[in-house]
């Protein structure tokens, strides 16, 4: 093969280099035929030539390239300076690079540049990766971006969160406002990818129909969708007894119970709790009230 053939000629170049300089013997020719330089426990000629060099064997070292030293920078370096403290010489000769002419300053520099080169080849061969494998659409994102879910297979997946709060409510509430013959009707809406966790938003819608089932008078509740200063608003309305004007500054406030509350049961934490979680998400919740009932809209930037 090309790989064979290259072999051969290089060991024929290094023998017949090695006998055109006076006082130089050749002791033997270490190579590792088609093995990787990047793996010091695959390398028998290689940890042969280390070898020899301990036992005061060998004083020089011809090598074609750094790559066919080592590929690995730690290997390298630590190679490289076991043999300058044995007294041996090594000569690369495509970067024209001698250990036993350098200052101690220019080593430095130039072990430095193979550290780096390491380091930048790693990185590059990262990217590579993830580039040919997003090709392939084999990429599975660590952590999936906003308005997003990693699926099992690996594959990322929309999350239509209006679609599926609806969903969800239509399932979980709607048989509970059917058992109480309260009318349920939900508004329409579009698909929007917009910031969020569906699930403390359901942990929000959770603790409004409870308590629009504690108190109001569960006649009907009434959930609409509309967008205003780059924001999606989810309208969620009860009938029934609205809270006192002055008691309304308070019902976000943690343990307040309105005067509508009287005979339920309850520790005043529920709005409060929608309060802390829209505020995680950086959005709002806010009350209004009607001449028949409660308005809650919920905030959620685009």
């Amino acid at each position: 093969s090309d790989q064979l053939h290259s072999y051969a000629a290089q060991i024929r170049k290094y023998t017949e280099e090695i006998g055109s300089h006076d006082g130089w013997e050749l002791v033997d020719v270490y190579a590792d035929e088609g093995l990787t330089g990047t793996r010091m426990d695959k390398r028998e000629d290689f940890n042969r030539m280390l070898s020899d060099c301990r036992k005061g064997r060998i004083d020089k070292v011809l090598v074609k390239s750094l790559s066919r030293f080592s590929r690995n920078t730690k290997d390298c370096l630590a190679a490289l300076r076991e043999l300058m403290s044995l007294g041996v010489a090594v000569q690369f000769e495509k970067e024209n690079i001698d250990t036993e002419t350098l200052t101690t300053e220019f080593l430095v520099s130039v072990f430095g540049a193979l550290a780096q080169q390491e380091s930048v080849s790693i990185s590059e061969n990262g990217r590579q990766g993830f580039r040919r494998r997003m090709e392939l659409g084999q990429f599975i994102t660590t952590k999936p971006p906003y308005g997003y879910r990693l699926k099992e297979s690996g594959s990322l997946e929309i999350i239509w969160l209006e679609a599926e709060l609806v969903r969800w409510v239509e399932t979980v509430y709607g048989e509970k406002c059917a058992l109480r013959r309260c009318t349920l009707t939900v508004g329409t809406y579009q698909n929007r990818i917009f910031r969020g966790d569906l699930n403390r938003l359901m942990e929000v819608f959770e603790n409004l129909f409870e308590n629009a089932f504690k108190y109001g008078d569960c006649r009907e509740i009434q959930i609409s969708f509309y967008e205003e200063d780059y924001c999606q608003l989810i309208r969620v309305f009860n009938t029934g007894e609205p809270v006192a004007e002055k008691e309304f500054v308070h019902l976000f406030d943690s343990f307040f119970r309105g005067g509508n509350t009287r005979g339920q049961q309850g520790n005043g934490l529920g709005l409060y709790i929608c309060r802390e979680i829209m505020h995680k998400m950086d959005g709002e919740i806010f009350a209004t009230c009607e001449d028949d009932g409660m308005a809650f809209v919920v905030v959620l930037p685009l």
